[in-house]
């Protein structure tokens, strides 16, 4: 039980972190010597919409692992009912 809880508790964290504005850098190149970057969130379509699949497909692989956990946990439960 000990380690589900842990498990469980890293795994909000983790979405908690990728829900901050600050998690994925996005570079837009200006002119050919200046470089701007923009921040956004892994929830955020953006990078998506630039063929940046990796933090979207993380945030939502996150959450389904999250609640998986969460159906294992409710099913041990009963069971021991």
């Amino acid at each position: 039980m000990m380690k589900t809880t842990i498990s469980m508790i890293c795994i909000v964290l983790s979405i908690v972190l990728m829900a901050l504005p600050y998690g994925v850098a996005m570079r837009w190149g200006i002119s050919p010597t200046e470089v701007d970057t923009t921040y956004v969130s892994y929830f955020s379509p953006l990078p998506a919409g630039y063929a940046n699949w990796f933090p979207l497909s993380t945030a939502i692989l996150s959450i389904l692992s999250l609640l998986l956990l969460c159906i294992a946990i409710i099913k041990r439960c009963v069971v021991l009912l």
